[in-house]
């Protein structure tokens, strides 16, 4: 993501989460709301600072009101899609942070591929970074930049 300060500086800004498998009454509910992030200036390779950036339960709120289900003009049709988001959402969060689940967690290895959908870039171009891992295992990673504007 690309951040642009009043003067026109651009910074960049990295995160990690650390999701642990606890029960959801501890630690769950904060370990997915709790991002820690490095900012870069472009062109240095120090960041410039760091941070950690909080999702709060009213802030949670405002971003589920910037969702838009596109694609439709019928609002009871938008009403569906929006439902059907909520519980797939809420059925996620409670099968890794609930006591019980109903669904089955374990990998199932003949199982058929999945049915990718198409991703909406909306004109932002991919860079693709081919790595290994210590364990020398092959990755590709796509990093998507996108402009945000901010006053800082």
């Amino acid at each position: 993501m690309t951040l642009t300060g009043d003067g026109g500086t651009r910074f960049s800004f990295e995160g990690v989460k650390y999701i642990h498998q606890d029960h959801f009454g501890e630690t769950g509910l904060k370990d997915t709301t709790t991002l820690f992030v490095k900012v870069y200036q472009f062109g240095k390779e120090e960041p410039s600072g760091t941070g950690t950036l909080y999702i709060t339960a009213p802030n949670f709120t405002k971003q589920l009101a910037t969702m838009e289900i596109t694609n439709t003009h019928s609002w009871h049709e938008k009403l569906q899609w929006m439902a059907r988001f909520g519980a797939f959402f809420a059925r996620t969060i409670w099968d890794v942070y609930g006591p019980v689940s109903l669904c089955d967690k374990y990998f199932n290895s003949d199982a058929p591929p999945r049915t990718k959908r198409p991703l909406k870039l909306r004109g932002c171009t991919p860079a693709v970074y081919h790595c290994a891992t210590e364990d020398q295992v092959r990755a590709k990673i796509d990093s998507y930049e996108y402009v945000l504007t901010l006053s800082l």
